[in-house]
């Protein structure tokens, strides 16, 4: 499997460590009907795949994230996965140059969020307990913010700090 990168590695039931990337068209912009431009080739020749490492075939290639989204995708974190008629199905929220959280279901945006800070680089989820999830976003300026997975709003925002701790009180936590 040839990706241009690899945004996501993790492990899904009954597939074992499945990576997530970004993977080359090899259709030629002279097959292409109509003549696209430069850009859109660049944007509709790239799209993301599922790769099952354990069975080394790929498990998906149809729209986890749609091509107009591709180039714009600088983080993605996969927080749901099922295999449902031999289909993977997954939830996804993923981080763009233009600031935003976009959520993904099965390969449709359903939300978006526009972020208080610019550019973003790593998502965390956060189990609050009755009050839901929360995804805890970290910016390359020290700065983060968390945002409900139900309602795509801010829930609160941090500006110059020096980590997000995450813990369950069992020593289980993230840094």
């Amino acid at each position: 499997m040839n990706f241009s990168s690899v945004e996501w590695a993790g492990e899904i039931e009954n597939l074992g460590i499945v990576l997530l990337g970004l993977k080359r068209c090899y259709l030629s912009a002279e097959e292409c009907t109509p003549k696209p431009s430069k850009s859109d080739y660049a944007t509709w020749n790239t799209h993301f795949c599922a790769y099952s490492l354990e069975r080394a075939e790929v498990i998906s290639d149809t729209y986890i994230i749609p091509p107009a989204y591709t180039s714009m995708i600088t983080f993605v974190h996969v927080y749901s996965t099922e295999i449902v008629n031999d289909q993977l199905r997954m939830s996804l929220i993923a981080l763009t140059r233009k600031n935003q959280l976009i959520s993904f279901l099965n390969g449709t945006p359903t939300s978006v969020c526009q972020l208080p800070f610019g550019d973003p680089c790593a998502v965390q989820l956060v189990d609050s307990g009755e009050e839901g999830l929360l995804f805890i976003i970290s910016f390359r300026s020290s700065d983060a913010c968390a945002v409900w997975e139900k309602s795509f709003q801010i829930a609160a925002k941090w500006e110059k700090i020096s980590s997000v701790l995450i813990d369950d009180f069992f020593g289980t936590g993230t840094e």
